[in-house]
């Protein structure tokens, strides 16, 4: 997800049902008519709110879908990442903590694809995650409860205060686009969990890859089960790309924050690709 722009938070989510309907549907090719009709919103304003949000028509957003999934059929699998070098994303420092982070700061911001919220130690980033919650209604106390809450399932123990810090400055710039810009994590993980995400990190953007050709880049081919549960534990989605894994058959598979978002992710980033090619 790149060049993000500050977006009503609300926009998206008004058209999340019809990207789970197409990722929960696929290959089929439904139309916006249908689509707007899934969403209850009128056809012509969800046509609007569809290429506000991501850049493309129904149609399209369709046929990049159909193009990643071909990508991933037609490719050599015997050497998972070798025929297409990581030419935009460089693997992350990754410093695995030998106890939970005590002291957080976090900040949330406004995104194409909802609010992301993201927390940092004095270390590194510890979390970057999606708020689907709508929260027009709370007060800055209960805003905060709810914020908190989401990162202790992370790090039970952490103390949390909002703020803003030069760690989640460095995530917003790569949001902004600043490829280049140093991101280095604080996570308490396993040995093998850190192996996944630095094996994670290395899959190009637009590119997808499954569950058994990571393992096997890992160099734990008999691992598959083992990294798909590492996988689903990744705290800072965006930046371990764990969205670029799928299964073999021809679905998307599941994501934590939903498999419309995991779609739109994707297509963003086939979108952004063409702009470097």
């Amino acid at each position: 997800m790149h060049r993000l722009a500050m977006v009503n938070k609300y926009k998206f989510a008004h058209i999340l049902p019809s990207l789970e309907y197409i990722a929960s549907t696929f290959p089929t090719h439904p139309n916006a008519d249908i689509l707007a009709e899934v969403t209850g919103i009128h056809p012509q304003i969800f046509q609007r709110i569809f290429v506000a949000c991501l850049g493309v028509t129904v149609k399209e957003y369709i046929q990049h879908l159909v193009f990643l999934r071909a990508r991933l059929s037609l490719r050599n699998t015997s050497s998972p990442f070798s025929e297409s070098a990581p030419k935009y994303d460089k693997a992350i420092p990754v410093i695995r903590s030998s106890a939970l982070p005590r002291n957080l700061v976090y900040h949330t911001i406004e995104t194409k694809l909802g609010s992301v919220l993201i927390a940092a130690d004095e270390h590194g980033i510890a979390t970057v995650l999606f708020v689907d919650e709508k929260t027009d209604h709370l007060c800055n106390k209960e805003l905060d409860a709810l914020l908190v809450k989401k990162i202790q399932h992370y790090y039970p123990t952490a103390i949390c205060e909002p703020g803003y810090t030069d760690e989640i400055s460095s995530v917003i710039e790569r949001f902004a686009g600043n490829e280049q810009y140093p991101i280095t994590l604080h996570l308490n993980c396993t040995s093998f969990q850190l192996d996944v995400y630095r094996a994670l990190a290395q899959i190009p953007r637009a590119q997808l890859r499954s569950y058994s050709e990571l393992a096997r880049y890992m160099g734990k081919s008999g691992a598959a089960r083992a990294v798909g549960t590492a996988v689903g534990k990744n705290p800072v989605a965006l930046i371990i790309p764990c969205h670029r894994i799928v299964p073999l058959k021809n679905t998307f598979g599941n994501y934590m924050w939903g498999n419309g978002r995991k779609t739109a992710l994707l297509v963003q980033e086939a979108i952004q690709e063409k702009d470097f090619l």
